[in-house]
C-alpha cells in the first residue's frame, strides 16, 4: 500500500453497502463515499494540481472527510484548518504553506482560489490516480501552536498513516469493524487518528455535533443511539460525564472500548468509569503531532489511588525509550519534519532512521512501563489541545493597550490565566482583553482568566517570573 485512500478502494469493492460516515444530517455507505471521493478528486485533477498543498476549511460534518480523502486521492496533500480560523492566523498559514487553494463549505475570504465541486465533469478511473502512488507524498500538513506567535507546520507523509493503522490493529488485534465515535475536531491532529483507523477496521465513524458534548446526558444518549463500540477521547469529556454522576442514571449499552488520550485523565474521575462499567477495556494512550497517531499504550486493569497512570509500553514496531529522562521515538510513524524548518532539533536523522525528541519527560515504574512526567518548556494541554503559552502572549503583546503580558496554566483548575500590564487606561479591561482573544485566538486558546498588574515582575535574569506569576495566582496573592 502506497497511499491510505487504498483503503477506502478495498472496503468500497469489499463492502460497498456498509455504513462508513455518518453525521447529524445523514450518512454515506463505502460505496457512495469511494464514488463522492473519486468524483472530487477527478475535478482537482483536472486544476493541474500535483504534489500542492490544499487548505481545507472543516466542520463537523462529514463533507469535511470526504475532501480530505480526495485531496489525497488526486496525489496532492491537505491543511485542515477551523472554518471559522482567525484570518490573522490563516494568513500565517498561507505563508507557510504557499497554498493557493482552498476547499471551503462556508464563504471564503482568504483571497485563495476556491475549489467548488459543483461542476465536475470528468471522472477518471481509480487506476488513473494509483499509478502515481508514492508513499513518500506528503499527506497533510497539521499547523500547531508556535512559540513565536507564528504556527508550525508538522509534515505528515502517506507512509506514516499506514504505518500507524497497520501497527495499531497489530497490538490491539481484538478490534474489528467497529462503530467509532469521533470527538477531537477535524483541524485537530488526534482526528486523523479515527478517520483513518476507521478505514483500516472497516469501521463506521459518527460524527456528533458539539451540542452533543455540552451536556453529559446527550453524550450517553448519542452514544446509545448509534450503538458505538469505541471511543478515544480527551479525559475532559469523560471527566465531565464522571463529575455529573451522569453514569449512575443512564450507561453506553454497546461501548466496548475507551481509549483516552491528550492529557492527564485524574484517577478518581476513571475509577468512576471501571465502577460503572467493569466489563469495558480501558486505554491510556501517548502520542504528539510529531508522530501519526499514537506511540504508547497502557490498559487499566486496576484501580489507581492518586498514582499516575503510566504511560505504558511501546505500540508494535515502535521504539520508544527515555534518553536523560526526554521520551524519544523511533518508529515510521514519525513525521517527516516541520515545514520550513529542516534545522529543528525536535527531529534528529541519522543512518536513515528519524527520531523524535518528544520534550516530554518521562520515568520508569517498577514494571518498566513509561510514566510521564511534565514538559520541558511552555506546552501545556488544556480541553484536549497541545497549546504554546507563548503562542497566546506573542498574539496579544501585539493589542495596542497592553505593555506587557505572560500566559501561564494552572493544573489545578485547569486554567490558563493571562497577566498584563496596560500602558492606557482601559474601562473594564478585563472584559475587552477577553474580547479580543477571541478575535485572535481560536477558542481553546482563549485566557480563562485575566489578571491586570500595575508591572509584571521580573525574576533575576531580567525576564517575566512565570513561577511567581504562577505560584501567586495558586496561592491567593493575585
Amino acid at each position: 500500500m502506497k497511499n491510505i485512500v487504498e483503503l477506502l478502494n478495498r472496503n468500497a469493492l469489499e463492502n460497498k453497502n456498509d455504513l462508513a460516515l455518518q453525521d447529524e444530517d445523514g450518512f454515506l455507505t463505502y460505496g457512495e463515499l469511494f464514488d463522492l471521493v473519486l468524483q472530487r478528486a477527478s475535478f482537482i485533477k483536472d486544476l493541474g494540481l500535483v504534489n500542492s498543498p490544499i487548505i481545507v476549511k472543516v466542520s463537523r460534518f462529514k463533507e469535511s472527510i470526504v475532501n480530505f480523502l480526495a485531496v489525497l486521492l488526486s496525489n496532492n496533500h491537505y491543511i485542515p484548518v477551523d472554518e471559522d480560523i482567525p484570518l490573522e492566523k490563516l494568513n500565517k498559514i498561507i505563508k507557510a504553506s504557499k497554498a493557493e487553494y482552498v476547499i471551503s463549505t462556508k464563504e471564503d475570504d482568504s483571497g485563495l482560489k476556491v475549489i467548488d465541486f459543483a461542476n465536475v465533469k470528468n471522472v477518471y478511473p481509480f487506476e488513473e490516480f494509483s499509478k502515481d502512488f508514492n508513499e513518500k507524498n506528503y499527506s497533510f500538513i497539521m499547523f500547531t501552536s508556535g512559540s513565536t506567535g507564528d504556527p508550525k507546520g508538522v509534515i505528515k507523509n502517506h507512509k506514516n498513516i499506514i504505518s500507524f493503522v497497520e501497527n495499531y490493529v497489530s497490538t490491539f488485534p481484538f478490534l474489528g469493524q467497529e462503530r467509532i465515535a469521533n470527538q477531537t475536531p477535524f483541524f485537530f491532529d488526534a482526528s486523523a487518528k479515527d478517520i483513518y483507523l476507521s478505514l483500516k477496521l472497516k469501521a463506521a465513524l459518527f460524527i456528533p455535533s458539539k451540542t452533543r458534548f455540552s451536556l453529559p446526558m446527550e453524550t450517553i444518549k448519542y452514544l446509545n443511539e448509534n450503538k458505538i463500540t469505541y471511543i478515544s477521547w480527551v479525559p475532559s469529556i469523560l471527566t465531565m460525564i464522571a463529575k455529573t454522576r451522569t453514569l449512575n442514571f443512564v450507561k453506553p449499552e454497546s461501548l466496548k472500548y475507551v481509549f483516552f488520550v491528550g492529557e492527564v485523565f485524574q484517577p478518581k474521575y476513571l475509577n468512576m468509569w471501571i465502577e460503572a462499567l467493569p466489563n469495558v477495556r480501558y486505554f491510556n494512550i501517548y502520542g504528539s503531532t510529531e508522530v501519526m497517531g499514537v506511540s504508547l499504550y497502557y490498559e487499566i486493569k486496576k484501580h489507581f489511588d492518586g498514582e499516575s497512570i503510566p504511560t505504558g509500553k511501546a505500540l508494535k514496531n515502535n521504539n520508544v525509550y527515555l534518553a536523560d529522562g526526554e521520551i524519544i521515538v523511533n518508529s515510521d510513524q514519525v513525521a517527516v519534519g516541520y515545514l520550513n524548518n529542516p534545522e529543528s532539533k525536535t527531529f534528529e536523522y541519522s543512518n536513515g532512521k528519524t527520531l523524535l525528541h518528544t520534550g516530554d519527560f518521562a520515568n520508569y515504574d517498577a514494571e518498566q512501563n513509561i510514566v510521564f512526567a511534565s514538559r520541558k518548556d511552555y506546552q501545556i494541554k488544556h480541553l484536549g489541545y497541545r497549546i504554546e503559552l507563548q503562542e497566546i502572549e506573542a498574539s496579544l503583546i501585539n493589542l495596542d493597550y497592553i505593555s506587557q503580558c505572560c500566559a501561564v496554566y494552572d493544573e489545578n483548575s485547569d486554567k490558563i490565566v493571562l497577566f498584563v500590564s496596560l500602558n492606557k487606561d482601559i474601562e473594564e479591561a478585563n472584559r475587552k482583553i477577553l474580547i479580543d482573544a477571541k478575535e485572535k485566538l481560536q477558542f481553546y486558546m482563549v485566557p480563562n482568566k485575566v489578571i491586570v498588574l500595575d508591572e509584571l515582575p521580573l525574576n533575576t535574569n531580567g525576564k517575566i517570573d512565570r513561577l511567581n506569576l504562577k505560584r501567586g495566582y495558586q496561592d491567593g496573592r493575585y
